[in-house]
């Protein structure tokens, strides 16, 4: 992509070295002589423009498919960090260790923002949302986190760049730093900072008039849904500590709005998209009527497995992931309408039931909570199969981790000692 913005710089040039030389040839009375140089002036600056976009992006929410043999036999790895594939077939643990979870998920933390320099909803972005979260129970992240989370987000934080938030995954990024932030703020220092506040103010500069952001159909679960970045947009609002209480520009108060009318008015499209609406209602004074609230506990009890879990493959048909990119593979797969339960559902359904006032005693949480001791890896993951292919990474064991292990805290269910 460089050498292409340096080709296209390049012709650029050229072009304009030929209008400069027709006009010291006295040829400007002659339109029809600058009808080539011109058009060639605009395609190179347009291309240029593109491959510039994509250096700024620097967005790619996976490692490009061809890199994965390279990785192989690892799921993550640089320098001395090397995280095995995570396979279905991997071993499970014979006693829950919250250690081995931190430990994995520090280190695919460390190995996405170093090498892959994005913010990343399945990785980077999960870990912020999540980390801080457990500083009760396992004490504060590394300052260094907080200090490198927001070195990702330095692109997105210069001005003049709301043209770039209207295509490609940037929106996306900034809403889950914010998010990040957000969860930091509230669980770690107990005050807000002026780079939330400053996200949050950005963030809703770039949403749109529907109340929405930017959201490609690319990466699903957590990377193709506006609505579900809308839910998560209104957890990080509800999560600074009195950022609302604090809004004083008219224009954001009014941005603010449009994002609950939002989440209160448009059709969700599938389940998944109702259990972040879930968790956000628990954030978010007053998003949601207590009726249904209800509706949506039920909702997502009613997909809960015998075994106490759930799967992620229930809360939406394969032609509803991601408006349907991911639709003939789905279909393909013989056991999707019964899938085995796994990690990112089961802990995100905990935590949004959880966090909605669902008891810890209650006997479905007691259930999930026993699922999600009795399934973590011996890598101190946990399994989910992911919805876009067998690229061999499966990156949503990442996320699955980060949402299995908030929910056993949540639920008070870490090992005493």
């Amino acid at each position: 992509m460089t050498a292409l913005f340096f080709v296209c710089a390049f012709g650029a040039g050229c072009a304009s070295a030929w209008i400069l030389l027709l006009s010291l040839l006295g040829r400007l009375r002659n339109p029809a002589a600058f009808r080539w140089p011109i058009t060639s002036l605009l395609f190179f600056l347009v291309l240029a423009g593109f491959a510039h976009y994509q250096l700024i992006n620097r967005n790619l929410p996976y490692p490009d498919p061809a890199e994965v043999e390279s990785l192989a036999p690892f799921q993550l790895s640089l320098n001395e960090i090397q995280i095995p594939l995570a396979t279905e077939e991997e071993a499970v643990r014979k006693r829950l260790s919250v250690e081995a979870a931190l430990r994995y998920l520090e280190q695919g933390n460390e190995v996405w923002r170093d090498k892959y320099r994005c913010v990343g909803c399945h990785m980077s972005g999960s870990y912020m949302l999540v980390r801080p979260a457990l500083t009760s129970a396992v004490g504060k992240p590394p300052d260094l986190d907080r200090k490198l989370f927001l070195g990702l987000a330095e692109p997105l934080r210069q001005d003049g760049l709301d043209l770039i938030f209207a295509i490609g995954h940037n929106s996306a990024q900034l809403v889950y730093v914010a998010a990040g932030l957000a969860e930091w703020d509230a669980n770690v220092t107990g005050e807000l900072s002026p780079e939330t506040a400053e996200m949050l103010n950005l963030m809703f500069r770039i949403q749109l008039e529907h109340g929405a952001w930017v959201m490609p159909d690319c990466w699903p679960p957590l990377q193709s849904s506006p609505f579900q970045l809308a839910s998560l947009a209104a957890i990080a609002v509800g999560t600074a500590p009195t950022w609302l209480d604090r809004v004083d520009q008219p224009e954001v108060a009014r941005k603010v709005e449009l994002l609950r009318e939002y989440l209160r008015s448009r059709a969700e499209q599938h389940d998944y998209e109702r259990v972040w609406l879930l968790w956000a209602s628990s954030r978010f004074p007053g998003l949601l009527e207590s009726a249904r609230v209800e509706q949506l506990k039920e909702m997502v009890l009613g997909h809960q497995h015998p075994d106490g879990g759930w799967a992620l493959r229930d809360f939406a048909r394969p032609s509803e992931w991601g408006g349907g990119v991911r639709k003939s593979s789905l279909e393909a797969e013989e056991d999707y309408a019964s899938s085995p339960s796994d990690g990112h559902m089961t802990g995100l359904a905990v935590i949004s039931l959880v966090e909605a006032g669902l008891s810890i005693e209650d006997p479905a949480i007691r259930a999930a909570v026993g699922w999600l001791v009795k399934n973590q890896r011996e890598s101190g993951r946990w399994w989910a199969r992911s919805l876009n292919g067998k690229n061999g990474l499966s990156l949503i064991t990442y996320s699955a981790t980060c949402y299995a292990i908030l929910a056993l805290e949540r639920c008070r269910a870490f090992p005493r000692g």
